[in-house]
């Protein structure tokens, strides 16, 4: 594991402390193939957004398969 100037490397991940103000901080999480950012708020809600800046939403992959199988059948 690597330090960098605002974080570190952890195998094939650099995860980076990207913000940090008031009222939320944000980290970034990033491989050769993708990257994702954390926000997480001082009262505990976390939100994830992809490269791009649009918001993304954690979801069982268990769930995420039954829908997918549910709109097969």
């Amino acid at each position: 594991m690597g330090e960098n100037k605002f974080g570190f490397d952890f195998g094939s991940m650099t995860v980076t402390r990207t913000c940090q103000d008031e009222k939320a901080s944000i980290i970034s999480v990033a491989t050769r193939k993708a990257k994702f950012s954390i926000r997480a708020t001082n009262n505990g809600s976390i939100r994830f957004f992809d490269d791009q800046g649009n918001e993304c939403e954690l979801v069982n992959k268990e769930y995420m398969n039954s829908l997918i199988e549910h709109n097969r059948g």
